[in-house]
């Protein structure tokens, strides 16, 4: 058998276990959030190059 810690420490540690928990399903929507506006972002940049307006145009460069 192995011995258990006093009720009230057992009940601290579920408590710490739940906050951290609690902060980690935090982070995951966090990076679930920053990963789709990534993508978004991304998809952006790409239309806007193919459309050719990812700078803008410059009266120096001539097409040769």
């Amino acid at each position: 058998m192995l011995p258990l810690p006093p009720l009230a420490e057992q009940a601290r540690i579920v408590a710490e276990v739940d906050r951290r928990l609690s902060v980690l399903d935090q982070v995951e929507a966090l990076v679930g959030r920053s990963l789709s506006r990534c993508a978004s972002l991304r998809q952006s940049i790409l239309k806007r190059a193919f459309e050719g307006r990812l700078v803008p145009p410059s009266a120096e460069v001539t097409p040769e």
